[in-house]
Formats: C-alpha cells, structure tokens, sequence
C-alpha cells in the first residue's frame, strides 16, 4: 500500500507478557527526515515519536516517556519495522 498511515501493527513485547505497543509503518518522508539527524538517540526518539500509536502501559505515549522505553522493546519495536536491517546487525554482531 502507497499510504503507510493505514499500516498499523501490535508489537508484542516478549520480555514483557502481556504488554503491547501499536505502531504504524513509518513513511519515506518521515525515514528521510530522522535520517537527517546527526545524533542516532535523536534519530531514533524521533522516528519513535511518530510510530508509536499507543501502548498497553497506563502512562500516555508521549517523547519523554518514549525516551524511557527500555532497548529490549525499542529492539521489538525495530524488528517489526526493519526486519531486514535487523538481521544484517545481529550477523555483524
């Protein structure tokens, strides 16, 4: 599909039974626009920020609280959305 704002996807967190984190596909303009960002913390907070739909956690989804999710769900969260990229890490690793 040509628009990604109706690609939506749960991410269920594995270490973490129970809890869930809704993302959408992330555009090629909003993959351009994080890649333009020097700093991978803030590239990342960004891209993030704008697919994070909701999750199972009662705080809201909001920048600060993205920027405390722990890197075992960020990793959920990118192996939904850049599975390829993801395996070509961990086989450099």
């Amino acid at each position: 599909m040509a628009l990604t704002n109706k690609v939506e996807m749960t991410v269920e967190l594995p270490h973490e039974p129970g809890e869930w984190i809704r993302i959408r596909q992330p555009s090629a303009f909003m993959l351009a626009r994080s890649s333009e960002i020097e700093s991978i913390a803030e590239s990342t907070a960004v891209l993030l920020e704008q697919c994070i739909l909701a999750w199972s956690y009662p705080e809201p989804v909001t920048r600060e609280n993205i920027e405390e999710l722990d890197s075992a769900s960020v990793r959920a969260i990118k192996d939904v959305l850049f599975p390829l990229e993801v395996e070509a890490e961990r086989k450099n690793d």
